[in-house]
């Protein structure tokens, strides 16, 4: 049974702002890494973890984002179906698909908000909300209807599609992965 005093005493330092730092407090070093290791993401490889933003492991190239597409099949895929059902307005470039305005940005913005473990309601709206100020810089209020429609198909590929719930699944598989590995280094635990 705590004293008054203890009481007293506890109290003041929850009330505190500051953290509380336990400098004093022997670790077991063993302990904490084999509980460390036991929280490995299934399918994580310590010595080789996935680039994730922030996170840097020596001799390994850092994250990057990869602009308005994915790569390979997927990025013909795409530009296929916009050049067929915007023909007309589709500049050919998918970090640019109407003339005179830049979504590159915009996804880079989008890559990294997942890549961090962003809240992905949020990374989409600003995704979206980056795209439609983009193109709100056109003069003529066709051209920035035009634009938006690419913005809004954008969005919808990010947002509601099954890809990309399997990207934003795989995105989260990754950095949870090199969090992992990250802190593994850092307490120079044993992978």
């Amino acid at each position: 049974m705590l004293t008054q005093l203890q009481e007293e005493t506890m109290q003041e330092l929850l009330d505190q702002d500051s953290p509380i730092v336990l400098d004093d407090v022997p670790v077991d070093g063993q302990k904490f890494c084999r509980n460390l290791k036991s929280q490995k993401p299934p399918g994580c490889s310590g010595s080789n973890p996935p680039p994730s933003p922030g996170i840097t492991v020596p001799g390994k190239p850092v994250w990057q984002p990869n602009g308005c597409g994915t790569g390979g099949v997927a990025n013909w895929f795409v530009d296929l179906v916009l050049t067929v059902t915007s023909s007309q307005s589709y500049s050919g470039n998918l970090n640019s698909p109407f003339a005179g305005v830049s979504f590159e940005g915009a996804c880079n913005s989008h890559d990294q908000c997942w890549a961090s473990g962003g809240n992905r309601g949020v990374c989409d709206l600003q995704f979206r909300d980056s795209m439609n100020n983009a193109c709100g810089q056109l003069d003529d209020g066709g051209s920035q209807a035009t634009c938006m429609g690419f913005a809004s198909t954008y969005h919808g590929a990010v947002s509601t599609t099954n890809a990309s719930n399997s990207a934003h699944a795989n995105v989260m598989r990754d950095r949870a992965c090199a969090i992992w590995a990250n802190d593994m280094r850092e307490n120079n635990c044993a992978f």
